[in-house]
């Protein structure tokens, strides 16, 4: 094959990558709605919950929170008292 040509079109190589562009703006977008909902509810900041600040893990809060996910943190540990 010359230089010149151009390469073979590979479409399923487009959709994986448009693919993995859509899951992760749809995985931004439930970030940012989970951190409104975090900041819209201030009391939750209360629950204990683990949060990642980027390098470490912290512990905040000073209620046992209900069985289950931390109503308090988002999917990947933030919560607004990280800011």
């Amino acid at each position: 094959m010359s230089i010149l040509q151009p390469r073979p079109s590979r479409p399923h190589e487009r959709w994986s990558r448009l693919l993995a562009r859509l899951r992760e703006a749809h995985a931004t977008q439930v970030e940012l709605h989970e951190r409104v909902l975090l900041r819209n509810s201030p009391w939750l900041e209360d629950l204990l919950h683990w949060s990642w600040d980027g390098e470490d893990w912290q512990l905040h809060g000073r209620l046992l929170p209900p069985a289950g996910p931390s109503p308090s943190v988002t999917r990947s540990g933030w919560c607004p008292r990280l800011g």
